[in-house]
């Protein structure tokens, strides 16, 4: 026997005939004019909530990202890519030179390969042989990757 308290409905978006409860219907024409399957409610949401191309916001590492047409860039990198005139490649570090992140003007950014960055920052850092083998090997595993 069928539950009562459910009921047959069209979903008003993808016309595709759902079983919903009663109270569940009523709840949503009350606050939207219509019903709507699941999957159509939250296709809909995630449109409405969408941030526009250019929006920007902070990552948990500190941050400034951008939406950019295909997706949430860093900033600091999407300014390079616009003033150089073509996307960076993956051994291309963008550089702070006030060491503020949040500064992403593009008389604060400085391009240069991933070691050249590297030596920037630890120059007359003390390291033991054995460190410094491990940054040697792991130097090469991303060489490796980026060929």
């Amino acid at each position: 026997m069928l539950n009562k308290k459910i009921v047959q409905i069209t979903c008003y978006l993808c016309k595709d005939q759902k079983s919903a409860w009663k109270h569940a219907i009523r709840k949503a024409r009350r606050e939207t004019g219509y019903w709507a399957c699941k999957p159509c409610t939250l296709s809909h949401r995630n449109k409405m909530n969408a941030s526009p191309i250019g929006a920007t916001r902070i990552n948990n590492n500190g941050r400034v990202l951008i939406k950019t047409p295909l997706g949430w860039k860093q900033e600091h990198r999407h300014i390079m890519e616009i003033h150089i005139g073509r996307l960076l490649y993956k051994d291309e570090i963008v550089h702070h030179i006030d060491g503020d992140k949040i500064n992403n003007d593009i008389t604060n950014l400085e391009l240069m390969y991933h070691g050249e960055h590297t030596a920037l920052h630890h120059t007359g850092s003390k390291r033991s042989d054995e460190t410094k083998k491990k940054i040697s090997l792991k130097a090469l595993e991303r060489s490796a990757h980026v060929s």
